[in-house]
């Protein structure tokens, strides 16, 4: 592997120790069980949907269609 693919890979991992120790632990007071696992299904629905669709090549396409949907599906 090439020294660009560590860093990536460094900073994936530092990405989802955030998300553990900060982001989940904040969102979880926020919202009560049922919203938290409502949101959960809509998310993961998002990313699929985002997924399927052909013409969206980039990541951050991807991710702001899956954005817009949940927020959709949460209004």
């Amino acid at each position: 592997m090439t020294n660009v693919t560590w860093i990536l890979i460094g900073f994936v991992i530092m990405l989802a120790g955030a998300y553990v120790g900060v982001v989940r632990p904040w969102l979880a007071t926020k919202l009560n069980p049922e919203q938290l696992t409502m949101l959960r299904q809509f998310s993961r629905i998002a990313v699929s949907a985002a997924e399927q669709i052909v013409t969206l090549t980039t990541g951050k396409d991807k991710k702001a269609y899956a954005m817009d949907l949940v927020k959709q599906l949460l209004a």
